[in-house]
């Protein structure tokens, strides 16, 4: 498996924030990996720990569309 995403900016925990606030904390804080490009026939899945309000998987998410991701699925393991 690769890894095609990386973090661009190291933030703070999301653990004690709200919905807007975690949002605000992760625009822009993730980029595709150096030497990456996305073909739009493949098919790419976005794995998480846990889903509390979709920010992390969100932000990843937009990055892979706008870098021309057309298949895209979420693996989460838990939900919080």
């Amino acid at each position: 498996m690769e890894e095609i995403l990386q973090r661009v900016v190291d933030t703070v925990s999301q653990t004690h924030h709200d919905k807007k606030t975690r949002q605000a904390n992760l625009k822009n804080a993730f980029a595709l990996a150096q030497g990456v490009a996305i073909n739009a026939a493949e098919h790419y899945i976005l794995i998480d720990d846990v889903f509390t309000t979709g920010s992390t998987l969100n932000s990843c998410s937009l990055v892979l569309r706008r870098s021309g991701c057309l298949n895209l699925d979420v693996v989460t393991f838990g939900h919080g």
